[in-house]
């Protein structure tokens, strides 16, 4: 009896020495990594003094740009935009956007204010609407329904008068039940229709109206649809030219199924090209604008980038959203930017190369309802929309068109000084919380020193009209090392929220700005049709 207690003291009494000497490590552990966030907090001070010198110049700067300005007759802050600087700068009066367009083709000549004002209302379906998309060949507008059909409506009425159904595009042999539900719509240079309905893809001639294809190969319930048409040049063309029935030159079709597979389709043979296959279903697609690189979303939140000439694994995939990828779409002006949005009601746009985020944007009032619902670009690339499940529509200022367009990007003098500091508080939080994720220290903390220091550097955003960010983002994951997100991020702002809509909005579409035409079309669950001016 007294060696059996003699034997688990001693057990006991090695037990305590192993816990001391864990606790001595992992506090040494901790030591090393304060150490390190001491390091980055003095780093970050010294900066900080640089930063106040930098605002203060700024200021100086803008306050003598003013000036001069008055002096000239000019309202104030109007002299940097007539020399081409700042947001509202020309993105160049002769720029056309890729391929086609209306007579005189799509002139885009200076960024414009997103709409504020509803101009039409239009009980468009009987049901829920599910997708919708403009022409980028002429002022017409295509709705998809769950009803089956898909809609084209004249968008050339003016004042009161009502949008005209100009047609019906129906299945003559589905009888439009809900196994028909269309849930992606888009156009083919302006002659085809092409439609998601279940595990197939309907493909309308638009002059006609009558059902001119169904391209069928999908297993499972085909999720989104994209049409468009590769360089002749590219490497993407000779390559899908050279598949399965494709040939150089013909208009091609990008689809997105459950199957967890991304088809390319030939319009004109109606032939499977070229197949990809993914770990997870594709909700969203879209192709760049040389028709060289597709990018799909993802069931499980990842994006990932795919050469169409080479059918193989992805280029680059991240994850990017907590939940369900429901809408991928590159920028109309340059396409280096990315646009994701998610389940996790956040709109992120990313680096199209690398899929590195630039931006995450988060909105109290911002609620993505479905897989398929839809955020887009403004065609100058400066402002994104998404609709929301309490029926609002959001506008969100990104701030991309003096970047991507070529357009000269404010300049240190230029820029305006406080908004400048709310971005660069936007950076450094995303930056301090994103570092501190990967530390043992936790992504708890890491998130909140990151927005302490966004808040602290960013405290001055309620006064910058150019917005900035809204203070750093989470840690991350401490075990995994993941990179923490960033916060509203830099030049990005909510310009609006439009309300009118009695049921969620679930697709939103922009129209592609022929002549500076500024108008957003968004669809909702009780079947109407809204179009924002």
């Amino acid at each position: 009896m007294l060696r059996e207690k003699e034997d688990e003291c001693e057990r006991r009494r090695l037990e305590k020495d192993q816990m001391a000497l864990r606790l001595c490590e992992e506090k040494a552990a901790m030591s090393q990594e304060m150490n390190k966030m001491n390091d980055l907090v003095e780093a970050l001070s010294e900066r900080q003094g640089g930063h106040r010198e930098l605002l203060r110049e700024a200021t100086q700067q803008d306050s003598k740009h003013e000036a001069s300005g008055a002096a000239a007759g000019q309202v104030p802050g109007e002299a940097a935009r007539s020399s081409g600087g700042g947001v509202y700068g020309a993105i160049g009066s002769s720029r056309e956007l890729h391929g086609g367009g209306w007579p005189g083709g799509w002139q885009l000549y200076e960024a414009s204010p997103p709409p504020t004002r509803r101009r039409h209302d239009v009980k468009a379906h009987h049901v829920e609407i599910n997708a919708v998309a403009y022409s980028g060949t002429e002022p017409i507008l295509f709705t998809g329904s769950s009803d089956g059909t898909v809609k084209v409506w004249d968008m050339l009425s003016s004042g009161d008068t009502p949008l005209r159904n100009r047609a019906t595009l129906r299945d003559p042999h589905g009888g439009g039940t809900s196994s028909a539900c269309i849930i992606s719509v888009d156009e083919s240079q302006g002659q085809r229709v092409v439609a998601a309905a279940d595990r197939a893809i309907k493909v309308w001639d638009l002059r006609t109206g009558r059902l001119h294809l169904t391209l069928t190969g999908h297993s499972n319930k085909v999720q989104c649809v994209r049409a468009f048409s590769p360089s002749s040049h590219s490497s993407a063309a000779q390559g899908l030219g050279q598949g399965r029935g494709g040939r150089v030159g013909s208009p091609l079709l990008v689809s997105g199924s459950s199957d967890r597979t991304v088809k390319v389709w030939d319009l004109r043979s109606g032939r499977e090209v070229s197949s990809f296959r993914a770990s997870s279903s594709c909700l969203a697609v879209d192709v760049s604008l040389d028709g060289g690189t597709l990018v799909s979303g993802h069931q499980d939140g990842t994006v990932r980038l795919w050469d169409l000439a080479s059918p193989s694994a992805p280029l680059h995939e991240r994850s990017a959203h907590d939940g369900a990828c429901t809408s991928v779409a590159f920028s109309p002006v340059g396409g280096m930017k990315l646009l994701s949005a998610g389940r996790d009601n956040c709109l992120r746009v990313a680096d199209a190369r690398t899929l590195d985020a630039t931006t995450t944007i988060t909105h109290s009032g911002l609620r993505l309802g479905c897989n398929w619902s839809r955020a887009c670009f403004s065609p100058d690339g400066a402002y994104c929309v998404a609709g929301s499940t309490n029926g609002s529509v959001l506008v969100f200022d990104i701030g991309e068109s003096g970047v991507e367009s070529g357009v000269r990007a404010p300049s240190v003098p230029e820029a305006s000084g406080v908004g400048r500091l709310g971005a660069l508080g936007s950076a450094i939080g995303g930056v301090v919380g994103s570092t501190l994720g990967r530390t043992k220290i936790g992504s708890s903390l890491g998130n909140t020193l990151g927005h302490t220091l966004g808040g602290t550097y960013g405290s001055s955003l309620a006064e910058g009209a150019s917005g900035g960010g809204l203070g750093g983002g989470s840690g991350g994951d401490a075990r995994s090392g993941t990179l923490g997100r960033q916060g509203l991020g830099l030049g990005a702002r909510c310009a609006g929220q439009l309300r009118g809509h009695e049921a969620a909005v679930v697709s939103c579409a922009w129209a592609p700005g022929a002549g500076g035409w500024n108008q957003v079309a968004t669809v909702d669950k009780a079947g109407h049709l809204s179009i924002w001016e």
